[in-house]
């Protein structure tokens, strides 16, 4: 649960400094990737632990000695998981945790959000490292705050999930970030 903090806090501050550096103010605008760059910054600040982005799932396997079949590479071939945590700084450490960055907004739906953090590749993972969900969680024009939350929970039902307290934008929109363990 700890941890699970510290990926909402850091995709919090992801989602406060990427509004800063690209001058928006709807927070739904924000890219995917580069919300995870910033959250990994903001991780390894917390942490004190190597933060990776885009790290191949096929390297991720490598270095836990999974064998891959022909039939899984052609399926994730170039798939990357959006940040990995590692155990130290060391060349040959494992990575302990990963965390898939989402952004529930507008247009999203929480099924495809559910969908595509099963992934073929996260089966092979899951009992090696710890994999979490990090979403930031937009209000929509047809519901609030809460609902939205709601529904993210209801799709995520395997998952433990942690919300971090709405922000209110100067438009008097409302955002959050959730984190959901998905072992």
């Amino acid at each position: 649960m700890e941890l699970q903090r510290a990926i909402c806090k850091a995709g919090t501050e992801a989602v406060l400094q990427g509004k800063e550096v690209w001058g928006i103010e709807n927070v739904n605008e924000l890219r995917e990737e580069f919300l995870s760059a910033l959250m990994a910054i903001h991780l390894h600040s917390a942490l004190s632990l190597p933060a990776r982005t885009e790290q191949l799932y096929t390297g991720l396997c490598d270095k836990f000695g999974i064998d891959v079949t022909v039939d899984v590479k052609k399926k994730i071939g170039g798939l990357r998981a959006d940040i990995v945590i590692y155990e130290s700084s060391k060349e040959n450490s494992k990575p302990i945790t990963l965390v898939e960055i989402k952004k529930f907004a507008e247009a999203g739906k929480s099924l495809s959000i559910s969908d595509d953090l099963r992934k073929d590749v996260a089966v092979l993972l899951k009992s090696r490292m710890k994999i979490y969900a990090g979403v930031l969680v937009c209000e929509t024009t047809t519901e609030q705050i809460e609902k939205r939350q709601a529904t993210l929970k209801n799709a995520l039902l395997d998952g433990k999930i942690v919300f971090s307290a709405p922000v209110t934008t100067s438009q008097n929109w409302q955002w959050c970030f959730a984190c959901a363990e998905l072992n």
